[in-house]
């Protein structure tokens, strides 16, 4: 069978009845040591604290460029994983949820119980 992989992705050849939610997954990417069989993109903690505030400022700008891509779609789970999401503040976890529900609006919004976060052991 020869497949023509070019026909196969023109445009409008998808037909769905309806667009499919999304799942938002949030890097947050600093542990208290980087651990020798990690393959992810994660960094041992500075010395002094984490740039939460601007670390969020850029996951926000990013989201917001990205809305055209995903705009009309509801969004029904989070998962903030990382490295040690827990390393990050409760109030900068709150302001990670708080900055998302504003860009994806509350109509498209319903995650409140489809919320996850990893943790490290001991941390």
């Amino acid at each position: 069978m020869n497949l023509d992989i070019q026909h196969l992705m023109r445009a409008g050849t998808l037909s769905l009845p309806s667009l499919p939610p999304l799942s938002v997954y949030v890097h947050l990417p600093w542990c208290l040591k980087k651990c020798p069989y990690c393959d992810f993109n994660s960094h041992e903690m500075p010395s002094t604290e984490l740039p939460e505030s601007a670390y969020l400022d850029a996951v926000c700008a990013d989201v917001e460029a990205s809305l055209p891509l995903v705009w009309g779609r509801q969004v029904h789970s989070v998962f903030i994983g990382g490295g040690t999401p827990s390393l990050f503040s409760s109030q900068g976890i709150a302001r990670l949820i708080s900055d998302l529900r504003a860009v994806f609006q509350p109509r498209h919004c319903a995650f409140d119980q489809r919320f996850a976060r990893s943790a490290q052991y001991g941390s």
